[in-house]
């Protein structure tokens, strides 16, 4: 009987399908390249905005125009 051991994935494999499988995850965690000078101070909108983009890329919701009105500095980039 072979036994086999069980691979636990590490911290940056981790954060690579977490940031796979979510916009607002991918944003964080690669917003040095964006902003290499700037740390992010994420909020709220920040959540919807992501989570409206990935619905409508991902084809979960039937809406077909996104319109996202933001004042200057909110990280829109």
């Amino acid at each position: 009987m072979t036994r086999t051991i069980k691979k636990f994935p590490t911290l940056d494999e981790l954060n690579v399908e977490l940031s796979r499988r979510s916009l607002a995850e991918f944003t964080r965690n690669m917003w040095h390249v964006v902003q290499p000078a700037r740390d992010i101070t994420w909020n709220w909108h920040m959540d919807v905005i992501c989570d409206h983009v990935q619905a409508l890329i991902t084809g979960q919701t039937t809406k077909k125009n996104l319109v996202i009105n933001v004042p200057p500095g909110s990280a829109k980039s």
